[in-house]
């Protein structure tokens, strides 16, 4: 049993022409079509890349232009398949004629973006500095409480005196941990209905 294959109309070729122009991906001209990106990419590649694509082997000058724009769109990691539709080649051809530079355009990009958030966490940016932190020190917001000793056979006042020891946050999980609310402590409660102050 074959395929079906859909004929395409005039109307579906300008809508692929708009949405190039507009910007859109593959992935969204795809799905506005209800298809596939290699059906797209089979069916409409003047469309997608503005000139006819003639198959075989056509040796191709690079302009600086060209180049320039292949190596923006990967240091803003447009897939490859991507870029190379847009230059009416195959993914291969994209590699072969430009790999060493396409492997070093993303961490060109990570470099400058990483610069410029130690630059910011370095002059103040609180936000800059926590990321940083969580990033590349394994920092974490979780809250940790160990307790080295038994609360058995404490007094009340005792008990409230271990626990105005403890950190405002500390005290504010221990109260999630033994309230009423489940919604508080992610929980049933059992036990006695006296609350913390």
């Amino acid at each position: 049993m074959g395929h079906n294959r859909r004929k395409w109309e005039a109307s579906d070729r300008t809508l692929v022409l708009d949405m190039v122009k507009g910007g859109r991906t593959l992935t969204a001209i795809a799905k506005a079509l209800g298809c596939s990106t290699p059906t797209v990419k089979r069916n409409f590649p003047t469309e997608l890349t503005g000139h006819e694509r003639k198959p075989g082997n056509n040796p191709h000058t690079w302009t600086d232009d060209e180049r320039l724009q292949i190596l923006a769109m990967a240091s803003y990691g447009i897939p490859y398949e991507e870029i190379a539709v847009c230059f009416g080649i195959g993914r291969s051809t994209l590699i072969n004629h430009f790999g060493a530079e396409l492997d070093v355009a993303q961490t060109k990009v990570d470099a400058n973006v990483t610069r410029a958030l130690v630059r910011n966490a370095l002059q103040g940016n609180v936000s800059a500095q926590i990321f940083y932190l969580k990033a590349r020190r394994g920092w974490s917001e979780k809250l940790t409480v160990e307790h080295g000793g038994r609360i058995e056979g404490l007094s009340d006042l005792d008990l409230e005196a271990a626990i105005s020891e403890l950190s405002p946050k500390a005290r504010e999980g221990l109260r999630a941990l033994i309230s009423d609310d489940p919604a508080v402590s992610g929980g049933e409660h059992s036990g006695d209905d006296e609350t913390l102050h």
